[in-house]
């Protein structure tokens, strides 16, 4: 009887020390509510940045109610876009605040984290060492990192690069990694030193038997890249893509030294901007933890599409899906980097465009890359705020594409016209 009692005593006690514990966690999650901003009413009718090419002012009227329009509806604290066509930026906008708390209004400058669109970034740098000499898609990991060993060891960089190496992806919650992955306040630099978060995990398959989406597997491209060249990627991004383009607003996610431009991060609850953990990316600089603007991404697209920063024949190596085993494509149509919708004609005889895009969702930042390479045309957007369902916002994006695709061939047409009558 008195083993019972002791028993139903501590069984009592430590419910008690769990009901403490979460009447603290509900308590400091309530304070954490109740201090955060609200945004101030019509804080999205202000607009902070909208240049646009003067002959192409009405066009660059509607794009911007159109994203004030999903900006409003989504909830989001800010917004920004822009607009490339031919590779010349003809379009950017930024609405709402940078900052709730202070009122800070946004501007085309204004840094917004990349997420995933890192990975077109680091595509195009892998293309340009290739282009060089200094890589080899299809040459096994083990290559350039001897410590890879065992199957991971096999996989070659463009299976990395094509998410077809077997790399997990990010651990979910009750995984033993989850919180250590999405709150780190580690540092990692180079991406080398990341390398033993995803070494002693088993692949998800045999390098080249499927296809899974993972940011890890760029950490381990990015230490090949790194070994291959002796330089970092961070120089590497700076020395091969960001310096040529003068992209000046795309550089790494460091929270050890935070850029006064970076929007502040949000989880929006009701009509609360609540502020996030800040954890540290450097372990996925290269697939998920870069700094930028839609401009700088709109810029990368053009010289994508003109020959500014690569070859054609690279260029089509990047956007090309990877096949399956069967020879099908892969659930994501997902290429070196990028995904690729290669458009077909449809029932009624219209045929839709090929498009190449990427997405990215973090927490405190969405953002989104599209380009339609036919008519040179590429509109991004980037927002301040962690989206359940980007889907709108990505929406919108096409549209608007449409409207600029618009321009380019009324352009073509002239210029046409114009070497006709020579």
């Amino acid at each position: 009887m008195k083993r019972s009692s002791r028993a139903l005593l501590a069984i009592r006690r430590i419910a008690t020390g769990v009901a403490v514990v979460v009447g603290l966690v509900v308590a400091a999650l309530t304070v954490w509510f109740l201090l955060s901003p609200s945004a101030p009413p019509g804080h999205l009718e202000r607009v902070g940045t909208n240049r646009v090419d003067p002959e192409l002012a009405g066009v660059g009227d509607r794009s911007l109610e159109m994203g004030r329009d999903v900006a409003v509806r989504l909830g989001l604290a800010s917004v920004s876009f822009a607009a490339s066509v031919g590779g010349n930026v003809v379009w950017q906008a930024a609405m709402g605040l940078a900052d709730v708390k202070r009122e800070e209004l946004v501007t085309a400058t204004t840094l917004y984290r990349t997420g995933s669109v890192a990975k077109p970034m680091t595509s195009v740098v892998l293309g340009r060492l290739v282009e060089a000499g200094l890589l080899d898609l299809d040459m096994p990991v083990r290559t350039y990192l001897p410590e890879v060993e065992g199957p991971l060891g096999e996989a070659t960089l463009r299976q990395l690069a094509g998410h077809s190496a077997g790399v997990r992806h990010y651990a979910g919650p009750p995984a033993r990694d989850f919180w250590t992955e999405q709150f780190t306040g580690r540092h990692f630099e180079p991406a080398r030193e990341a390398l033993p978060l995803v070494l002693g995990d088993p692949l998800r398959f045999a390098p080249g038997e499927g296809f899974a989406y993972s940011t890890h597997g760029y950490t381990v491209l990015a230490a090949a890249m790194e070994a291959a060249t002796g330089k970092g990627i961070l120089e590497l991004l700076d020395e091969y893509l960001t310096g040529p383009l003068g992209m000046r607003n795309t550089l790494p996610d460091d929270v050890r030294r935070m850029s006064g431009a970076r929007a502040t991060t949000y989880i929006r609850r009701g009509n609360r901007f609540l502020i996030p953990p800040d954890p540290d990316p450097s372990y996925k600089w290269a697939g998920g933890g870069l700094l930028s603007t839609p401009t700088d991404l709109v810029r990368m697209a053009g010289g994508l599409m003109t020959g500014g920063i690569l070859g054609p024949g690279t260029v089509e190596e990047l956007w090309t899906p990877l096949p399956l085993p069967d020879g099908e494509p892969n659930p994501q149509n997902y290429g070196l980097g990028w995904r690729i919708d290669p458009g077909a004609a449809g029932e009624d005889g219209r045929e839709s465009l090929r498009t190449v895009h990427h997405g990215g969702s973090i927490i405190g930042g969405s953002s989104f890359l599209l380009l339609l390479p036919e008519d040179e045309v590429a509109v991004a957007v980037m927002t301040n705020a962690t989206l359940s369902d980007p889907g709108p916002l990505r929406e919108v994006v096409y549209r608007m594409a449409g409207l600029w695709t618009i321009v380019a061939r009324e352009r073509a047409e002239r210029e046409l016209v114009r070497e006709l009558a020579r």
